[in-house]
């Protein structure tokens, strides 16, 4: 299970190649997401423009934490990108994620898998 405590663990005791451009994320959805890699679900590259992420930032940790790689596409950040530390991102226990959101996810992540939601729903389980 991911926890706050395990994601501060890696970033303390890793030196985590990407930066952030993003000041917070979501512990839950790190977690969805740390599921679906140890099963080996294929999800969306994260974007990347040199060493800042410009999209993907949850999935980038999930992938940390879970071992895996994640495929990186060219990005774009804005033209003043917030670059912090990871040590400074805040890791929010809420999930910000609604129901309706999650099965969204869900469906796009299926789709990408070449799988039908009943499918992908039960390699979940």
């Amino acid at each position: 299970m991911v926890t706050r405590e395990k994601i501060e663990k890696l970033i303390r005791e890793n030196e985590i190649e990407l930066k952030p451009t993003q000041p917070k994320l979501c512990v839950p959805i790190i977690g969805r997401i740390h599921r679906k890699m140890l099963k080996d679900i294929r999800l969306p590259g994260i974007k990347v423009k040199g060493e800042l992420i410009c999209q993907g930032h949850h999935r980038y940790i999930a992938s940390l934490l879970s071992d895996r790689t994640v495929e990186r596409v060219p990005g774009e950040t804005s033209s003043n990108p917030n670059i912090t530390d990871w040590k400074s991102v805040i890791f929010e226990t809420e999930d910000w994620d609604t129901k309706e959101d999650i099965e969204m996810h869900n469906r796009l992540n299926a789709e990408l898998n070449n799988m039908s939601i009943e499918d992908f729903n039960r390699l979940l389980e």
